[in-house]
């Protein structure tokens, strides 16, 4: 009796680290990264220019790109000076609790990101 109950609760617990190992996989699998573009007016990195989110990089570039060729005066500073593309971009944990915390922060503006790895 009790080797019975045992083997059916090892089996339940099997049952559940398949189940959750198949689901982080999906995650894994199925997750679309997302990029961020980040464009520095006249290689000014504390007033940054945010694009939204980009499927792929090379949309990213394009937007960078872009906004290049609307501002002449950008057009002698060296591209890795003037923007910058982000892959899976979330708001660092330090700027979210500086707004939450610090009405006078005035950086508030300009959102502070952590990214996975930038190009």
């Amino acid at each position: 009796m009790l080797k019975s109950k045992v083997k059916t609760l090892l089996y339940v617990l099997l049952a559940f680290i398949g189940l959750y190992l198949l689901i982080h996989t999906l995650k894994v699998v199925l997750k679309k990264d997302r990029w961020k573009g980040f464009y520095y007016p006249g290689g000014n990195l504390l007033r940054p220019i945010y694009s939204g989110d980009f499927l792929t990089h090379s949309d990213c570039i394009l937007w960078a790109e872009g906004l290049l060729d609307s501002r002449p005066q950008d057009r002698d500073i060296r591209r890795s000076n003037l923007y910058e593309c982000g892959k899976n971009c979330e708001l660092s944990d330090t700027y979210k609790y500086l707004v939450k915390n610090k009405p006078d922060y005035k950086f508030r503006d300009y959102p502070t990101y952590v990214c996975e790895e930038t190009f």
